[in-house]
């Protein structure tokens, strides 16, 4: 069982086995984009297009993301520190009514 206190690690725990796969697959499309540019066969080419085509949106994703995060810290930072929240209390009467207990809504003096 873990601590509940401990804090969450920064990066999530990955297995050995699943950082060589993650490596061997790019280094089989680094091989075919070399086999695209190189000999320029067709296979390659076309095999090259659908790695751009289904990288690129997350990269896009990835980068877009970033700047949000980017801006939205320069932004807080921008305004300064978090102020408390204002609570209003509820009353028998309006803020601005006159002082008079026998004036009411409507009646005139």
């Amino acid at each position: 069982m873990t601590d509940p206190t401990a804090p969450e690690p920064f990066l999530p725990k990955v297995s050995l086995r699943w950082l060589i796969g993650l490596v061997t697959v790019c280094a089989v499309a680094m091989g075919v984009v070399q086999q695209a540019i190189t000999t320029g066969q067709q296979w390659a080419v076309l095999t090259t297009v659908l790695i751009a085509a289904l990288t690129l949106p997350f990269l896009i994703y990835v980068g877009s993301f970033s700047l949000a995060s980017l801006f939205s810290t320069l932004g807080s930072a921008a305004v300064g520190p978090e102020q408390p929240m204002r609570v209003h209390v509820p009353t028998t009467e309006m803020p601005d009514a006159m002082s008079d207990p026998h004036h009411r809504d409507g009646e005139t003096p």
